[in-house]
């Protein structure tokens, strides 16, 4: 410990503070929750704007009315460097945001990095609310152009020991990974990271199906096998929008709570 860190001149304690704020865009995790399934009404300037199109609507997944939450431990140091924090939270704007129920910050959704959770509990929900809202009143008879833009997915290994079938809405993602959480379940209170021990993981592909990869431990070897087993029809509805042969990653994982 620097004890006499103190005793530097004020405009250098504030310089060191502000240079150890941590990075905030490393990946997270979002837990899903209804209402992110919202129409957009295009303009000409929109990449997808057809002026043969009388409706030109993006029905899309807004990720961004997701919080990922983090931990900024510095912000609980002493006065100063608290106050530091705070400053810095106001200059980002509404991009970053500080829980004063809850010590920790939340930013919003990267779809690129980060991962949403579906609770076993909301999956029926998942799937139903882009086909319910379909059916509201401001988009009933109307044409859309569907937009997910997740890539990456975690799930409880619950999942895998019930007769749950997949969300049938993956058919629209483009999914990239999914994770498999082992043990204990994120919930919407505190900061959960993921803990990756480099396990093995599982790969999948229109051509070769599943396929266990090579090096690392296995995390569990049951639920590994009924992943490959596929009674949920994980498969089926992974051919479906993967007619491009891009390899899926298929990740058991643990998670833990900050």
């Amino acid at each position: 410990m620097f004890t006499l860190f103190m005793d530097l001149a004020p405009e250098l304690r504030l310089e060191i503070w502000q240079h150890a704020i941590p990075k905030v865009d490393l990946p997270g995790l979002a837990i899903y929750k209804k209402d992110c399934w919202q129409p957009r009404f295009l303009t000409p300037s929109d990449w997808d704007y057809d002026d043969k199109d009388p409706d030109n609507i993006r029905f899309e997944f807004r990720y961004d009315l997701l919080p990922v939450a983090f931990t900024i431990p510095l912000a609980f140091v002493n006065r100063e460097a608290r106050g530091v924090v705070l400053s810095w939270v106001q200059r980002s704007g509404p991009e970053i945001q500080y829980n004063e129920s809850q010590p920790h910050f939340q930013r919003r959704m990267n779809h690129y990095i980060d991962t949403l959770y579906l609770p076993m509990d909301r999956i029926e929900e998942f799937d139903a609310e882009p086909l319910d809202r379909q059916f509201e009143e401001d988009m009933v008879h109307r044409m859309v152009g569907v937009v997910p833009y997740i890539r990456h997915f975690a799930i409880s290994e619950d999942l895998f020991y019930s007769e749950e079938p997949i969300p049938e809405s993956w058919e629209w993602f483009n999914i990239e990974t999914i994770h498999v959480i082992v043990g204990q379940q994120p919930d919407e209170h505190g900061h959960w990271d993921v803990v990756d021990r480099g396990e093995r993981t599982i790969t999948w592909g229109v051509e070769r199906g599943f396929e266990m990869g090579d090096g690392g431990t296995i995390l569990n070897d049951d639920l590994c096998r009924r992943i490959m087993a596929d009674k949920n029809g994980l498969g089926e509805c992974l051919r479906s929008n993967h007619g491009q042969g891009w390899p899926l990653v298929i990740r058991l994982i643990t998670v833990a709570k900050k």
